[in-house]
This record gives structure tokens, C-alpha cells and sequence, in this order.
């Protein structure tokens, strides 16, 4: 099995590599080198990933400077509600 999957991780290698950057290669060299097969994503995780970016480079999201400021923001609104 982990030997399928390595063998996978490299064809994808492959069909990667002509369009990657040095760091990608030296990256994927050292994955296959180490036998080491990545978390590929499925398709809720990149749909997350994806609105966290948005989320990121909205200017109108809302921000705190800590932890503590979201957590008086967030039990404000729950007093709001009662």
C-alpha cells in the first residue's frame, strides 16, 4: 500500500515539476527521498482553506488585536441577543 502511494506521489511529481520553482523541486526530491507521502486536501478542506483567504483579504471583516477583544465582542453580542 504505502509503496502504491509513493509510486502515485511521484507521477504527480512528475506532471508538477516542468511548472514549479526551485523550492518546490528541492521539496517534492525530499518528500520522494524520505518516502514521505503529503496530506492531500479533500474537497471541505480546500473549500475552508479558500474562505479563510477570502476572509483574510476582505478590508471590511472585522478584526481584534487579541484574544480577549473577540471573546468581549462575541458575549456582547450574546447579551445583545437576550
Amino acid at each position: 500500500m504505502a509503496g502504491t502511494a509513493s509510486r502515485e506521489f511521484v507521477k504527480m511529481q512528475i506532471d508538477f515539476l516542468p511548472d514549479a520553482g526551485l523550492d518546490e523541486v528541492l521539496m517534492a526530491i525530499n518528500a520522494v527521498k524520505h518516502k514521505f507521502v503529503p496530506h492531500i486536501p479533500n474537497a471541505e478542506t480546500i473549500a475552508a482553506m479558500e474562505e479563510a483567504e477570502r476572509i483574510s483579504s476582505d478590508p471590511n471583516t472585522k478584526r481584534y488585536s487579541n484574544f480577549a477583544e473577540l471573546l468581549e465582542d462575541v458575549l456582547s453580542e450574546e447579551d445583545d441577543d437576550e
